[in-house]
């Protein structure tokens, strides 16, 4: 198939998608530069790591090989001191903003769920109406969206990811492609972007390459005495991810003896399948003849195993420092793809995180001796409020109080409220000094007291970056945060929190136009995007909440 061809192929494809994002994104669109201009790189890729602390650049620096993350660190921009601003650092509000420069506050991905009280039930950030995943609920354009537009649908943008959520956020409405692994580890997209799956894809899945690890094992990738300055392998706290055991050697079996579901859930929580992502995301910059003329084309790429893996077995773990030192060599050999396939010298690369990871709180107070390092019980959040609205109002005429709840928000049953009639602040105001009597909580924000304080200058830190994450619609009737070094699971660990152990994320950039060095002045991911757009030449949408970073860029002749 011609790139002409096969250009026009994708813009017929993705004609519906576009009509679709007009109707949401118009608004929101500045000029552009005309489109039979060049932008420069061939080809734009953006990596984000799931779940990637800042601090293991540093820790496990002397185990990474020359081409991987040094790449970027000798030879391209380091930005020591980006951290997100935002009070709920996980995987959907941080995809958002690494796509669009915004915070939840203007984009709506204020979580990875919220209630949808039109609808009565609980949303995920990428759920749609019509079927399959979409980028509606997405109220900002990407640096995807906006290079269509520039381009007048000549750049191709793809993404691939292991989670839907990662691949459609960091493509938005526009994008000709959002893949990403089903339940069998296969690559699937949704009819919002293609009605089927292209021939090559369908080759890929029916390849056998996962089906081809059952019965192996993930073992060490260096020798054990590099993980012997993380302790022991098992750690009481850490779970037992999905029947790979709490120790190396992890059987790729799930516990099963046969390839079925057990198997395919372990996989998932392993580093092969980030292997097998990149090997599908070189497939389509091969197989779409991504970056091969002077129209740049985008693809998206987000590591998602790294989340499962830390959830799992913390921050601290021999899994950890294997996966880190595994993504490593999986970036190696992506990179020397990319210099046989387009060119480096044509390909400007972006890699960052969607969040950090705070530590097992039984490992914070054994090793680092943090006496303030506990677990907040879900049960006893929901328990809490509950009481606290049976003494003041008797039990709910029908179902619970609590609608739903997925940390930091709580959300209230409207209906019952309204049969008891209860006003919505009333109760929010109950709830708030229900929830932070809960051992672990630190503080909580009613809905009605965020909404007065978004047009107020806000003195507390920790307000701020609430409000950086509040939408009105979307967010919780409280939204509570807990301690430092306190996590809302019962086993293993988790992220969510406003903590520099959540927030602080490597930025890192390579390609023309990037002046090389190690830069630590305060940024964040919002400024991926307009970074990105000052770098292809394009005008970028109103309202961005980031910057350029302007003292890394080389300036043009």
């Amino acid at each position: 198939m011609s790139r002409g061809a096969g250009r026009k192929r994708l813009v017929v494809a993705a004609l519906g998608c576009l009509v679709v994002a007009a109707l949401g994104l118009a608004i929101h669109f500045a000029p552009t530069q005309s489109a039979s201009k060049s932008f420069g790189p061939r080809l734009v890729v953006v990596i984000v790591i799931d779940q990637f602390r800042y601090e293991y650049l540093q820790r496990f620096r002397e185990h990474f090989v020359e081409g991987g993350f040094k790449r970027f660190l000798h030879e391209g921009a380091t930005f020591t001191e980006a951290k997100y601003r935002h009070a709920t650092t996980d995987t959907c509000p941080g995809h958002a903003v690494i796509s669009t420069g915004t915070w939840g506050n203007l984009n709506g991905i204020v979580a990875n769920a919220w209630f949808d009280t039109e609808r009565g039930r609980a949303v995920n950030c990428v759920d749609s109406i019509w079927g399959g995943g979409s980028a509606r609920n997405l109220l900002h354009p990407t640096t995807g969206d906006m290079l269509k537009k520039a381009s007048d649908g000549g750049s191709r943008v793809i993404t691939a990811a292991g989670k839907s959520a990662a691949a459609i956020l960091l493509g938005g409405q526009a994008a000709d492609a959002a893949y990403w692994t089903d339940a069998k580890g296969r690559f699937v997209t949704s009819v919002n972007y293609r009605l089927r799956l292209p021939g090559w894809a369908r080759e890929f899945n029916s390849s056998g390459r996962v089906d081809a690890y059952f019965g192996k094992a993930w073992q060490r990738i260096l020798p054990i005495e590099a993980y012997a300055a993380l302790g022991r392998d098992d750690e009481p706290a850490e779970r037992s991810a999905n029947g790979l055991g709490r120790t190396f050697p992890h059987p790729m079996t799930g516990g099963a003896s046969t390839i079925g579901p057990h198997f395919y859930r372990a996989f998932k929580t392993s580093p092969y399948q980030d292997e097998i992502l990149v090997e599908f995301a070189t497939a389509a910059i091969r197989e779409e003849e991504l970056g091969q003329d002077d129209v740049t084309d985008l693809i998206a790429v987000s590591f998602s195993a790294n989340d499962a893996v830390g959830h799992s077995y913390g921050p601290d773990s021999h899994e950890t420092l294997d996966i880190v030192v595994r993504t490593d060599r999986i970036l190696m050999r992506l990179f020397e793809f990319l210099e046989r396939e387009v060119g480096l010298n044509h390909t400007l690369i972006v890699l960052t995180a969607d969040h950090g990871l705070a530590p097992l709180p039984e490992v914070a107070q054994a090793r680092a001796r943090l006496r303030r390092a506990g677990r907040v019980s879900e049960n006893a959040l929901i328990e809490s409020a509950s009481d606290a609205l049976n003494v003041a109002y008797g039990q709910p005429e029908s179902g619970t109080w609590v609608a739903f709840h997925d940390y930091p928000n709580l959300f209230l049953n409207e209906g019952a409220l309204n049969a008891k009639g209860v006003r919505a602040a009333d109760a929010e105001r109950l709830v708030r000094r229900a929830l932070q009597d809960v051992p672990g909580v630190q503080a909580a924000f009613t809905r009605t007291e965020l909404e007065a304080l978004r047009d107020t200058a806000v003195a507390s830190e920790l307000a701020r970056a609430a409000l950086l994450s509040f939408h009105s619609e979307r967010s919780g009737h409280v939204v509570y945060r807990v301690l430092p070094f306190h996590v809302v699971n019962d086993t293993g660990t988790n992220h969510g929190s406003p903590w520099d152990y959540d927030t602080h994320v490597p930025l890192m950039w390579y390609g023309p136009g990037v002046k090389s060095g190690t830069y630590d002045m305060a940024v964040s991911p919002a400024d991926i995007a307009p970074t990105l757009m000052a770098l292809l030449g394009i005008a970028g949408p109103s309202g961005s909440a980031g910057r350029v970073l302007h003292e890394m860029l080389i300036p043009r002749g």
